[in-house]
């Protein structure tokens, strides 16, 4: 049983865009500096900074299973998803991803205030199901984190 699900190919493509844009911005602030300019050291500044975070996190992107429960680590934020707030793991259709097709990990998650469930997408592998391989590596995600559930289930939800 897996216990971590993400795509060392994309990582290592988005490290590298993110590092290329963010030397650029480098260059650019450092041209903005050296010719006192203050709009270019306001703008390059912050983008190298923001460009150089991201990627830095860009080699961290993945879903992964932890002892107090999911976390999909994005390339801005990381979402942490308690197991005791996960009532189901099932497959469905991407919705908020930039390509708008493939299969993903969907967690319906109940929210300790009583409000409303909320449907997570763990997206943050981009389109699991566009492979005819069987079974795709969403259903192998899928299949992964609820034996992690049962297992946490098991263990007297400690």
């Amino acid at each position: 049983m897996r216990s971590s699900w993400r795509s060392w190919f994309w990582n290592v493509v988005a490290f590298l865009v993110l590092l290329v844009m963010a030397l650029i911005a480098a260059g650019s602030f450092v041209e903005s500096v050296q010719s006192r300019e203050w709009l270019g050291m306001i703008v390059f500044g912050p983008m190298t900074l923001w460009l150089g975070v991201g990627a830095a996190r860009a080699m961290f992107l993945g879903v992964f299973a932890r002892r107090n429960g999911i976390v999909m680590r994005g390339l801005w934020r990381t979402t942490v998803i308690p197991w005791d707030e996960v009532t189901q793991i099932t497959d469905g259709q991407m919705t908020g991803s930039a390509s708008g097709a493939g299969t993903t990990v969907v967690v319906q998650r109940r929210r300790p205030n009583g409000a409303e469930p909320e449907r997570v997408e763990l997206n943050a592998l981009g389109g699991y199901g566009l492979s005819r391989v069987r079974p795709t590596p969403a259903e192998r995600a899928i299949t992964d984190l609820n034996q992690h559930l049962a297992t946490w289930h098991n263990q007297g939800a400690a």
